[in-house]
């Protein structure tokens, strides 16, 4: 290894030496392997996408605590490769700044550049020392991000997940960057090569090309392959990382225009667009997620399953009365060939996130419902006490202690026999659900409970337009506080909106 200062050029354009990580597919059964060009290849391009200016780079690293003037290594046997980045991809170059170890002293380490690909929102792939010691990554009109972790094997590819990522908890597509042409037998056309370039390592070929503006990388004759990225994450990360990689892959029936541009501020993205068959098939999936054990309450009914579902999953909370005004906008969106945006997608991110409906505002004013998680949901659990002789029932926060406000409240009888009630905010632009409290999730009762002075319970019915219990559910939950010790008299039942025949009314208490 040789060390020489980051040189600054008096040219528009600057030289800056990228290690290029190459993605592979191994086999048609997701077998997934990476393959590195084993020299340094010398990118040129707009200083605008990358910085390399030596007093920028020296700047802003001591902002990020390195101090002394800059130093880089630079591989003695490195057989560079000029090429010009295309420009759908021009942000896709990433600069990784890190602190590496000295090789004869481990006491003293040295701060030090090395260049990746943006292959996702929040993954960069990378190769060598420096990014193996990955502290912050600098990302083309973004600014610098910080890494969660990086792993790696020893002398090979490093894989770098960036601090703040949703990869884990957003249910839409992932926020691909590049996709990744792994037939070997393809040959671009006339057109494609137009934006493209061509890299040559080792006796093996990969095209760097824009097809309308959509960012892939495709490899030609025989490459060599590596499963390294792919096992390295499974070891040290998430299975989600995984099958992030998979959506990746370039696949045979995939075409530009099966692909749709997602805008988020200054962020894009790529998201493949779906027909109404493989609509259909993920809402069958998402229904699967809510189907609770026999006798217990769903939100799946057959009049609002869609609906109530798609509440379950949109990751902005929006209610299920809005969602339903932009489903039916969203179904008239087909294409030529009959494509459609991923809904949610569309709806923030695509084609569709100029569309308002008047009742639902758009952007911060979207009207939202509140889910409680596990800490939050605790605080809500109710202890109920039958006083004087049954005519007496007293309802209290079990953790607090503290008599339940008085008015209407919302309540849910969990799966655990455990009563959960809150009030609705009267201040706020989110809305409280029987959904709030499980996300959803089945129960065995939902309704609401009116409070009275010193917490007494003075009225409790099935009223819930999410999990319309039916009489048998109500007549289960009168029952458990009759094993507590209340009576028919201890509090007034009513049958509220739960549509019940007199006839079955009648034997509600027997």
């Amino acid at each position: 290894m040789t060390k020489q200062h980051l040189a600054e050029e008096p040219t528009t354009h600057k030289r800056i030496h990228l290690k290029c990580i190459i993605l592979v597919l191994g086999s048609a059964l997701g077998y997934y392997s990476f393959l590195s060009i084993s020299s340094f290849l010398s990118i040129s391009y707009n200083t605008n996408s990358v910085s390399a200016s030596k007093n920028e780079t020296e700047h802003n690293m001591k902002k990020s605590g390195f101090g002394g003037e800059l130093e880089f290594y630079e591989e003695e046997e490195a057989s560079p490769k000029v090429l010009e980045v295309p420009k759908c991809a021009s942000d896709l170059v990433v600069e990784i700044r890190g602190d590496i170890r000295d090789r004869q002293n481990e006491n003293i380490s040295h701060p030090c550049i090395s260049y990746g690909l943006l292959i996702h929102e929040d993954i960069v792939i990378s190769e060598g020392r420096c990014s193996q010691s990955a502290i912050s990554v600098i990302i083309p009109n973004r600014g610098e991000r910080m890494v969660e972790m990086f792993a790696s094997e020893a002398n090979s590819l490093v894989g770098i997940v960036l601090k703040n990522n949703k990869i884990f908890e957003t249910p839409n597509a992932p926020r691909i960057k590049m996709f990744l042409r792994t037939n070997g037998e393809y040959e671009p056309t006339r057109e494609h090569m137009v934006n493209a370039s061509r890299v040559e390592w080792s006796g093996s070929t990969a095209i760097l090309s824009c097809e309308k503006h959509v960012p892939i990388l495709s490899f030609l004759g025989n490459s060599l392959e590596y499963d390294q990225l792919v096992s390295i994450f499974r070891r040290n990360a998430s299975p989600e990382l995984v099958s992030i990689l998979e959506e990746m892959i370039w696949r045979d029936s995939d075409t530009s225009s099966n692909m749709a541009k997602m805008v988020s501020a200054k962020n894009t993205w790529w998201v493949r667009k779906i027909t109404m068959t493989n609509w259909l098939e993920q809402l069958e999936k998402m229904k699967k997620k809510y189907i609770g054990p026999e006798g217990s309450l769903t939100i799946m009914h057959d009049d609002a399953a869609t609906r109530h579902i798609l509440e379950a999953e949109d990751p902005l909370r929006r209610t299920s009365g809005c969602l339903r005004s932009y489903i039916s906008k969203w179904e008239k969106e087909y294409d030529a060939d009959d494509f459609l945006e991923p809904f949610f997608d569309w709806l923030d991110y695509g084609s569709g996130r100029s569309i308002v409906v008047k009742k639902c505002g758009s952007g911060k004013h979207l009207k939202q419902r509140i889910i409680f998680h596990n800490a939050k949901r605790n605080q809500t659990e109710v202890s109920f006490e039958v006083k004087e002789k049954g005519s007496f029932l007293k309802a209290s926060y079990s953790k607090s202690g503290k008599n339940l406000p008085k008015g209407d409240l919302l309540y849910v009888w969990s799966l655990d026999e455990k009563v959960y009630a809150a009030e609705e905010p009267k201040h706020s632009a989110k809305q409280l659900k029987h959904t709030s409290f499980f996300d959803s999730g089945p129960v065995l009762m939902a309704g609401m409970i009116r409070i009275g002075r010193k917490g007494q319970v003075l009225l409790i019915n099935p009223s819930s337009g999410h999990y319309k219990p039916d009489i048998e559910h109500f007549s289960r939950f009168y029952h458990y506080f009759l094993n507590q010790g209340a009576s028919q008299n201890t509090t007034e039942w009513d049958r509220g909106g739960g549509g019940y025949k007199d006839k079955d009314w009648a034997n509600f208490f027997e």
